[in-house]
């Protein structure tokens, strides 16, 4: 944890700085609120409560790929402490949480993923009235028309009586009416503009999220940041300009931490944001390279191979029952520590009120160091403080970078207070609560269940079946048969050799010579079995995941009960599913800006990709 953050810096006391405040003294507000943020990193984002958010996140992930803590079963493998040892089984995973997720993920991938882009701005606006107000003018024009149109050709169709039309007088008439079919009514008109009419700013929108859905791989990227939810409660994905080119990728919800208001679901709404990220000195020059010194390049390149120690200390500090290894790869102790910082602080703008060359009085934003200017209509300005959001990438605790306002941060005049943070995405469940995954709720089912396979495990190392209690002295030595040779015809034939008359045995019926002793535990172990089936049952019902959404129906149940089981899951699991298309329609929303934020005042851009066809789309900007 960085020690440079300094609480008595009195800019830090007030959001109300202006541009020039904050950016004095090199970027000193920038790095200072950076530091806040690093400081507070880990407590924001698992310090709650009697096990930490890493630690929850840490097993649901560990279960999904079928691992767990033996630590966490202690109680039941040594239940007489550490120093008398293990009872005489093995504590495995047993999954059956895993299948849960997954039928989820599929649910997910076979949802059709549409989407449409349409321009809400006043010029698309404006011109989509123009567009429906000239189609209503040709229809008025052509019903004034139309008259005597039907004259001309009745005129004609006297004319050419008697005689058989030319292919030009033909063509001349089917244009005509071809003309008159294309004129529609206003209620045509209407429903035309409303539903199939494209303004040419919607088309290109829809032509380059076409194109970055494809070069992003974004649809993949979605059912990760699904997964991520089920998995952790908490689905994020970073969407920006970074190099001059919109990027979306999916964040790792153990290394993301934000501070939000309680009634929101959605990440891009709430106050600050971090995310770790743990990148090797090339990718850190690949995204950052523009931006470093010579000096900051040679210093990232002679970091040792112990980077990760100080994080991995404070880990280990936090929760005791983490492993190094539990926290970060072995081959990732190597890599650099890059802290992506994003907050939002207060900006001075004014409403100037003045009047335009029409003579019209109008209304603009403009920023602090405007003057007002009377001699060219300048009538009045009001200040207010409005909500920017900023960033700084902070690399280990003494590189900087990218100390600044978020760019494209687009301001409606009519909404100028609203602005996002650049990381889109939502919380699952955590209304008046702390948040809680779908793999939360089914991980105690997945406990129990290992604990019942322990215990059957055990039984069945203990199930000796049935035993024979043989008299040794009825053995018929003075036959010749000796011990193994009695123990092969016990084995191979229905015979068992005795002699009540041999030497020092006592006189003994059949039914004397050996006792059967029944050692077997079946009824208790298929009473293990019942409970862990049921269990296993319980475990799909609790979250709406059945036996029959699995694809396990059985031959004996009706086609209308399987029917009607995975109409009440759809029910059931429809809200993960709801609030995971909101955050992709945000997300589709905010690539969209950044592609405007890319290419605007670019002179020629040429974007190609291919589309479902396999034919190959050119986009020139």
């Amino acid at each position: 944890m960085s020690n440079n953050f300094k609480a008595d810096n009195p800019l830090l006391h007030t959001e109300r700085l202006s541009a020039k405040q904050k950016i004095k003294n090199d970027y000193q507000w920038y790095k200072d609120y950076a530091n806040r943020l690093d400081s507070q990193h880990y407590q924001i984002g698992y310090g709650y409560g009697d096990v930490s958010e890493f630690k929850r996140m840490k097993v649901n992930y560990d279960l999904f790929n079928d691992k767990i803590d033996l630590a966490d079963f202690s109680y039941v493998c040594q239940p007489f402490g550490a120093s008398v040892g293990e009872l005489p089984a093995r504590m495995v995973n047993r999954d059956i949480v895993s299948a849960k997720i997954k039928a989820m993920l599929g649910m997910e991938a076979k949802r059709p993923f549409s989407w449409k882009v349409l321009a809400a701005n006043p010029e698309a606006t404006t011109r989509k009235e123009q567009q429906q107000f000239s189609m209503i003018k040709d229809f008025v024009v052509n019903s004034i028309v139309a008259p005597i149109k039907q004259q001309i050709e009745m005129q004609a169709a006297q004319e050419t009586q008697g005689r058989k039309l030319t292919p030009e007088e033909q063509q001349k008439i089917q244009a005509q009416v071809e003309e008159q079919l294309k004129t529609r009514t206003p209620e045509e008109v209407k429903k035309y503009m409303q539903r199939e009419h494209q303004d040419p700013a919607e088309v290109l929108a829809n032509q380059l999220l076409e194109y970055f859905l494809q070069k992003l791989g974004m649809k993949e990227k979605f059912e990760q940041m699904f997964k991520h939810g089920l998995l952790s409660a908490l689905g994020v994905m970073y969407v920006s300009v970074l190099n001059g080119q919109p990027v979306a990728w999916n964040v790792n919800s153990m290394r993301f931490a934000c501070q939000k208001s309680p009634d929101t679901y959605f990440i891009e709404d709430a106050e600050n944001a971090t995310c770790e990220y743990r990148m090797t000195p090339a990718e850190v020059v690949k995204y950052f390279g523009d931006e470093l010194t010579d000096a900051q390049i040679d210093k990232i390149y002679s970091r040792n191979n112990t980077t990760g120690s100080r994080r991995i200390e404070h880990w280990l500090s936090t929760d005791s029952s983490l492993l190094a290894n539990d926290i970060y790869d072995v081959n990732d102790t190597i890599s650099i520590r890059v802290l992506h910082c994003t907050w939002k602080s207060l900006r001075k703008i004014g409403f100037l009120q003045y009047i335009d060359e029409d003579g019209e009085q109008q209304e603009k934003m403009v920023d602090e160091t405007y003057k007002l200017d009377p001699n060219i209509g300048d009538l009045s300005i009001e200040w207010e403080w409005i909500p920017e959001t900023y960033e700084t990438w902070k690399i280990e605790d003494d590189i900087f970078l990218n100390m600044r306002p978020i760019p494209g941060q687009f301001k409606d005049i009519n909404n100028a207070w609203n602005c996002k943070l650049p990381y889109y995405g939502v919380v699952y469940d955590n209304l008046n609560s702390r948040r809680v995954a779908l793999m939360d709720r089914i991980k105690a089912y997945q406990y129990f269940y290992n604990i019942i396979m322990y215990r059957l495990e055990l039984l069945l190392a203990s199930d000796k079946g049935k035993k024979i209690l043989m008299n040794i002295n009825m053995i018929p030595d003075s036959a010749g048969i000796d011990m193994k040779k009695w123990q092969y015809f016990f084995e191979s034939t229905p015979f068992m050799w005795y002699d009540p008359n041999e030497e020092g045995s006592q006189y003994a019926d059949a039914n004397t010579v050996a006792k059967s002793i029944d050692m077997s535990l079946v009824s208790d172990i298929q009473k293990y079995i019942e409970v862990a089936e049921y269990v296993r049952t319980q475990c799909g019902k609790s979250v709406g995941i059945t036996d029959q959404v699995e694809g396990q129906i059985t031959p004996q149940e009706a086609v209308s009960n399987t029917r009607q089981n995975l109409v009440q899951t759809s029910y059931i699991l429809e809200p993960y599913f709801a609030l995971h298309s909101l955050a992709k329609k945000n997300i589709l929303q905010a690539l969209v800006e950044c592609c405007k934020v890319a290419y605007s005042g670019k002179n020629s851009v040429k974007l190609s990709y291919v589309l479902d066809d396999m034919s190959q789309q050119i986009l020139n900007l």
